[in-house]
């Protein structure tokens, strides 16, 4: 019987669905601040909150590149936690930058 590894993600609408372990049918990954508006009992009664989130399309067919059926999630986390889930390393830009520096420095 064959095994298949899978994750859960949490949708920002907050269902939560299992999506298939493979970080090659991702594409169109991007980070994007969500911005909700709520009520409060006090002044002022509107108020923003704001969210990082991630969007990215999941390939269902190797058939074209990047097929327009293919669906799109937006995932409630930062990009740094969503490709952990995948098990993928991620330098950050900063200390990319920094490290950039510093080796040109000297």
């Amino acid at each position: 019987m064959d095994t298949i590894d899978v994750i859960e993600i949490e949708l920002l609408n907050g269902t939560r669905i299992l999506l298939q372990k493979s970080w090659s049918k991702i594409y169109n990954l991007k980070e994007k601040t969500v911005w909700h508006l709520g009520l409060s009992s006090s002044f002022p009664f509107l108020r923003l909150k704001k969210q990082r989130c991630v969007s990215f399309k999941f390939r269902t067919k190797f058939e074209t590149i990047d097929d327009f059926f293919d669906p799109t999630y937006t995932v409630n986390c930062t990009l740094t936690q969503f490709a952990s889930m995948f098990n993928v390393n991620v330098l950050p830009f900063e200390k990319a930058l920094v490290e950039s520096d510093l080796r040109y420095a000297c």
